[in-house]
């Protein structure tokens, strides 16, 4: 621990909390914004998401610790240090759940291309730049 950790109610503690709270509902909105396919809610949301997890940095950074210090428990404060791990938890499983669901449809938009262009889907190759490519492009000996 790198300073003795904030008391019971500690103002910061609450501002983590609260903080911790709003990013975990976001997440929520972020998924079903990308089940939905909204972009344009989609690119607002991550502004705000961007936004809020620099304000969980600053405020982390304010109370002496680290969010991953938090996480493990080594820099939690002892009143409210398993409340701020189990939001930050939730938090971690909603993003990788997010981070699942845009791959997948991306994914799934790859496939549909690939159907589109007369591909076999998720036949892929790489280029010799090393770059996803196919198999129907043309090499790079064409373009010497």
């Amino acid at each position: 621990m790198t300073r003795a950790m904030a008391t019971k109610g500690d103002p910061l503690e609450i501002k983590l909390v609260q903080q911790l709270a709003e990013l975990e509902a976001l997440l929520a909105e972020e998924y079903d914004a990308i089940r939905a396919r909204d972009l344009a809610r989609l690119e607002m949301i991550t502004r705000d998401k961007q936004s809020l997890v620099d304000g969980i940095n600053l405020t982390s950074t304010a109370m002496g610790t680290t969010l991953a210090g938090l996480i493990s428990g080594d820099d939690s404060p002892a009143a409210s240090g398993n409340r701020i791990r189990a939001l930050l938890t939730r938090c971690q499983r909603a993003n990788r759940t997010n981070g699942g669901a845009i791959e997948t449809s991306h994914s799934f938009t790859t496939s549909l291309l690939d159907v589109l262009r007369g591909r076999v889907p998720g036949e892929r190759t790489y280029t010799a730049r090393g770059r996803l490519g196919s198999c129907t492009e043309t090499s790079a000996f064409v373009h010497v």
